[in-house]
């Protein structure tokens, strides 16, 4: 399955250069001012994301919420501070791939203490039902471990995750107005959700169209063969309406992590 998505990234990105590359040739013939190139040449630094983990002050202060401590949830900290960091990322407009080390060890260890000491809130194998609308919505991938994501995914790009009625999927690269003309790249797909013990609540997901925003357009580009009728998936571990984590493995057999969250105003 990392394959499968490393490759996918990897296609995406490349239609991305393509159009890229065109709309450049076509750019310039047109003049732009200093202040657009200006515009795209300037970047948010991660250091002005902070890489100290919580204070005494912040772990009293989540403390204090029970009046026995016995009663916390399992993980309810580290949950707290999941949700802390990626809110700040997003702030920030700070990718995974532009974390310090120690910043992106450290949101890995409160993702991985949700996943062991947690029960999903919500029952995997009810993601299936016909009847559970949970799902559907915008989805934003907020952190990842993942090496397809770190070092392929240019960082100007977000992965997001359009899931609607009739079981049907956007999955969408959205660039920045740093990559110049193009906004955003699609793969409309078909998906269902295992309900099954082995692999309760995975999402796997066909592509059947892929389309390219350019110039304020959608251009279909499936004449380029790429990822039409390949299976994708989402193994779930945790889910609560709000929160979606996958878990995975690469060849060499290391685990990592994606993090999803829904979006309430895109």
């Amino acid at each position: 399955m990392w394959a499968l998505k490393d490759r996918l990234l990897s296609s995406l990105f490349i239609l991305a250069s393509i159009v890229g590359t065109c709309h450049s040739f076509l750019q310039s013939t047109i003049p732009h001012s200093s202040h657009e190139a200006t515009r795209f040449s300037t970047s948010t630094s991660p250091r002005s994301f902070s890489s100290s983990r919580p204070t005494n002050d912040v772990i009293s202060r989540f403390m204090s919420q029970w009046e026995d401590p016995k009663s916390i949830p399992p993980a309810a900290f580290e949950m707290q501070e999941l949700r802390a960091q990626l809110d700040g990322m997003v702030k920030a407009s700070i990718s995974s791939s532009s974390l310090t080390p120690t910043k992106r060890f450290e949101i890995e260890s409160y993702v991985r203490s949700v996943v062991q000491k947690c029960d999903s809130p919500i029952p995997l194998t009810t993601l299936s039902d016909n009847n559970n609308d949970q799902l559907i919505g915008l989805w934003r991938l907020g952190f990842s471990t993942e090496d397809a994501t770190l070092n392929v995914l240019p960082k100007e790009a977000s992965v997001l995750l359009d899931i609607k009625d009739g079981r049907r999927l956007d999955y969408i690269l959205k660039f920045t107005k740093k990559v110049m003309g193009l906004n955003e790249i699609t793969a409309k797909s078909t998906y269902t959700v295992d309900s099954g013990s082995r692999n309760p609540g995975l999402v796997a997901f066909i592509y059947n169209e892929i389309t390219t925003g350019m110039f304020g357009m959608t251009l279909p580009i499936g004449f380029f063969g790429l990822l039409k009728g390949r299976a994708n998936y989402v193994e779930s571990v945790f889910f609560d309406g709000s929160y979606w984590i996958e878990v995975g493995y690469n060849p060499q057999g290391v685990e990592y992590y994606n993090v999803y969250f829904k979006v309430k105003d895109e």
